[in-house]
Parts: structure tokens; C-alpha cells; sequence
């Protein structure tokens, strides 16, 4: 219908029609910061805090979950090896959902894959301490100069890893190597070498 002081002076006559507007609230750009984080390479990931800058006030906006990526982009999430760790290296920390009964009215990210998080933060995995062990050897005196080991004990591989992710071939150094006459003697593990530089060698 029509209203108004002069809305008698016309008639909506047949055929012709009235155009309806549409109001439209668009989600908010979700902002804030991430607080920067690290874990040791194979224990439980655990990211920084997320405050949010532009959280209406009363809203229920909270972050669902973040995970780890090999940039900012949608799409190129960062993959765990074969024995379910993120190796070793600096990766970004992206929102990958809000939760809370406002969290709908708030985006984390532009519209459209391949486009950046509004917030995003930087987590560092670092080497794990892996402990090399000389095993001992005792050897009665024969004039024979000595050369070689007597194996190595490992300890600090995360589960599911052994010493085959270690590159390099086992060698010994020392004191021990040509030794001779009756003493007590330094056997030196060496050659051994990490590819993807997961571990520490200590």
C-alpha cells in the first residue's frame, strides 16, 4: 500500500508492482593476534592463544581448532610423516574453525580457496634429544692393536621410529681405536647423521 500526507493522489493500478529492498548483514573479518609457539619434534602440538581485537562485546566467538600449514593458503595444510610428526621446521598456525553461539556472524578467512587466514600464527617444531650409547667391551690383553665397537644403544626415538630413519653408517672413534696394551679406554660412536634433522644427536 501507499502511505503518506499525498498518497490519496495515487493508485497502484494493474500491472504495476512495488521493488522490495534487501537488507543484508555481511560476517565480520574476524581480527587479533596468535601468540607464536613450539614443540619438540614427536610430543603433542600445542599452539598459542588467539585473542580476538573485534569481537562485538557479549558475542560468543571462540576458536574450534587450529592447525598447521606450509604457508597461510587454504588449502596447502602441512602433512605428517609416516610416523604421524611434523618434522622438524617453522609452519604457519591457521584457524580452521570458530565455534560459539556467535561464531556464524564472524569469518576467518576472505571468501574463496587459496586466500589468506585474517589471523594467523608461527609454530616451530624443534630437534628431539636422541641419546647414542657405546656399548662397553672387555677383552683380555693379546698384543693385538683394537679397532671397532661393540654396538650402540639408542634411547629417545618417538614411537613408531627407529634407528632407520638415521642415515649415515655406524663407526667408532676414540681412545680405543688401536689400542694395545691393558687400560681403560674411550669408545666414541660416529657416522651417524639425521636427514630431515628430526633429531639431536647427543
Amino acid at each position: 500500500y501507499l502511505a503518506g500526507s499525498d498518497a490519496g493522489n495515487y493508485a497502484i493500478s494493474s500491472g504495476s508492482y512495488l521493488e522490495i529492498g534487501n537488507y543484508i548483514v555481511d560476517q565480520l573479518a574476524i581480527a587479533g593476534t596468535m601468540a607464536n609457539s613450539s614443540t619438540v619434534y614427536g610430543d603433542t602440538l600445542s599452539f598459542g592463544a588467539v585473542t580476538f581485537s573485534n569481537v562485538v562485546a557479549g558475542d560468543d566467538v571462540q576458536v574450534n581448532l587450529q592447525g598447521l600449514a606450509n604457508s597461510a593458503a587454504e588449502g596447502d595444510l602441512a602433512v605428517a610423516n609416516a610416523s604421524n610428526n611434523f618434522d622438524v621446521g617453522t609452519y604457519v598456525v591457521q584457524l580452521n574453525s570458530l565455534h560459539g553461539a556467535d561464531a556464524a556472524n564472524y569469518a576467518r578467512r576472505p571468501n574463496g580457496a587459496g586466500t589468506d587466514y585474517y589471523i594467523t600464527g608461527s609454530h616451530e617444531i624443534t630437534p628431539k634429544p636422541l641419546n647414542l650409547t657405546a656399548r662397553d667391551l672387555r677383552l683380555a690383553y693379546d698384543g693385538s692393536a683394537y679397532y671397532g665397537g661393540n654396538g650402540v644403544e639408542f634411547a629417545g626415538f618417538v614411537a613408531g621410529e627407529t634407528q632407520t630413519v638415521l642415515n649415515g653408517d655406524l663407526t667408532y672413534a676414540g681412545s680405543s681405536q688401536g689400542a694395545v696394551k691393558t687400560g681403560k679406554y674411550q669408545i666414541t660412536p660416529t657416522g651417524y647423521g639425521v636427514a630431515n634433522g628430526n633429531y639431536n644427536l647427543i
